[in-house]
C-alpha cells in the first residue's frame, strides 16, 4: 500500500523503516520512527544541517533504536579492498588518501538540471547531497579530522545551488586526505591510499 502521511505508514506492523524520502525531510521522519521505537535505514545525507543531524543522533539514541546512513561507497567491494590494505598494514603509515567522485549529469550551464540541485534548499546542494559519500570512505581511512580546507562552485551564477566541491581533510595523524565531487558529465570514482610503505589505488 501507499501512504501519504508518514503517520499512517508508521500505524502499521512493521520491523524497522528504509527512508528515502528528500533530505529536507529526513529529520522529521527519522525522529517519527524513533518515537515509535523502529530501527532506521536513513538515505544519505543524514540531514541538510548540523542541528538536525544532532537531533536525529539524539532521538534514536534516547530511543535506543539501531540506526544507520546509507553510506555505500564504504561497503563497495573495491573500496573495501583497497581500505583492507591499508588496515592490514600493508601501506605502512598513512600518508595521503584521496577519493574523487564524477557522476555524468552535466553542468547547469549546459543545460542540465539534475534534481538535487534543483530546488538546493530540498537537498542542501550537491555537495552536502553526494560528496559525503567520499567524505565517509576518507573519514573510514583517516580517523578523526582537526581541520578542513574546501571551496565549492557553480558553472553559472544562476545555477540554484553549488554543483561541485575540492577540498582538504587535515587528519589528527598528520596525514591528509582530498575530496572532490561534481556534477560534470565524465563520470568516474578514483580514490587511493599513500603510505609509508606503498600506495593502492582504484581507477
Amino acid at each position: 500500500p501507499c501512504y501519504t502521511d508518514v503517520r499512517q505508514l508508521l500505524e502499521q506492523p512493521l520491523d524497522g523503516v528504509y527512508i528515502a524520502s528528500p533530505n529536507v525531510l529526513h529529520r522529521e521522519h527519522v525522529l517519527a520512527c524513533a518515537a515509535r521505537g523502529l530501527p532506521v535505514l536513513c538515505e544519505k545525507p543524514v540531514a541538510i544541517s548540523l542541528n538536525d543531524a544532532d537531533d536525529m543522533v539524539r532521538a534514536v539514541e534516547a530511543a535506543g533504536v539501531p540506526a544507520l546512513v546509507n553510506f555505500v561507497y564504504r561497503f563497495t567491494d573495491a573500496y573495501e579492498r583497497l581500505r583492507a590494505y591499508y588496515v592490514g598494514g600493508q601501506l605502512g603509515r598513512l600518508l595521503a588518501c584521496w577519493f574523487r567522485t564524477f557522476r555524468g549529469y552535466g553542468f547547469y550551464a549546459a543545460g542540465a538540471r539534475h534534481p538535487p540541485l534543483t530546488p538546493g534548499c530540498v537537498t542542501a546542494g550537491w555537495p552536502v547531497h553526494h560528496a559525503i559519500h567520499a567524505v565517509d570512505w576518507l573519514l573510514s581511512i583517516g580517523g578523526p579530522v582537526t581541520g578542513v580546507a574546501a571551496r565549492t562552485f557553480r558553472s553559472t551564477p544562476g545555477a540554484p545551488s553549488a554543483e561541485g566541491l575540492f577540498g582538504l581533510l587535515y587528519f589528527a595523524s598528520g596525514a591528509v586526505g582530498e575530496v572532490s565531487d561534481a556534477v560534470l558529465a565524465l563520470r568516474d570514482h578514483p580514490a587511493g591510499i599513500l603510505g609509508s610503505a606503498g600506495t593502492a589505488t582504484y581507477d
